[in-house]
């Protein structure tokens, strides 16, 4: 991948500040060859990440939240999708589910090394919304955000990590923005597997020519 060049980063700046021009569409300008939304990735296998997740962080779980999380279970319907009922499928995995779930992974990640054959980076949100005021009441899957007018979970928020993080492709994060509130926005740049690199000098070459991460008022 070559270095990107653009004009002038106090220019490019300032119409990204004044929101004239999103980080994406100015991409859409210099960028050899770029697609909003790639046919291809509608062909990967999608698998349960939430499950994946719970099941690779239940090792570090006390065995007294682990039989708590077998009862939740064993009073679950097929039919129960929710974040909870994931919660305690992952969290009670047997070996056996996890085997049939690595074997997902293991397809996702051969189609998505198909994909990074044509395509250097995929860019994604880094995350559903901005940040949002420390709520600590109650469990983490309880509390709520708004997003776009409506109060969604905050453990939404795990998806887009979860996205790439779950069959071994590195991404860096890099500033794509100030809201109208004042807070930072940014885009995930994900790229091939092992091709850390990639996704880091991405974001560099934007960075530097768009301008970095600046603290919303009262925290510089």
């Amino acid at each position: 991948m070559t270095d990107l060049h653009f004009q002038p980063a106090h220019e490019l700046a300032g119409r990204i500040a004044a929101k004239e021009i999103s980080a994406v569409e100015l991409l859409e300008h210099y960028l050899k060859r770029i697609e909003a939304h790639n046919p291809a990735l509608n062909a990967i296998i999608w698998m349960d990440v939430d499950r994946a997740r719970d099941a690779a962080t239940s090792g570090r779980m006390p065995d007294e939240d682990v039989e708590r999380w077998q009862r939740a279970k064993a009073g679950l319907t097929p039919q129960d999708k929710s974040y909870v009922a994931q919660m305690a499928r992952g969290n009670t995995l047997s070996h056996r589910d996890w085997l049939v779930l690595n074997n997902e992974r293991h397809a996702m990640r051969f189609r998505f090394a198909e994909f990074f054959r044509d395509w250097d980076i995929l860019l994604t949100p880094a995350a559903a919304s901005a940040a949002w005021p420390h709520d600590q009441a109650g469990e983490r899957h309880e509390r709520t955000i708004t997003v776009n007018g409506h109060e969604v979970p905050t453990t939404d928020q795990l998806f887009w990590a979860g996205f790439s993080g779950v069959v071994y492709l590195p991404s860096t994060v890099g500033p794509a923005g100030i809201l109208e509130s004042g807070l930072p926005v940014g885009y995930q740049a994900i790229a091939a597997h092992l091709h850390d690199r990639t996704a880091i000098r991405f974001t560099e070459c934007v960075e530097r020519e768009i301008g970095g991460f600046v603290p919303p008022p009262g925290y510089d």
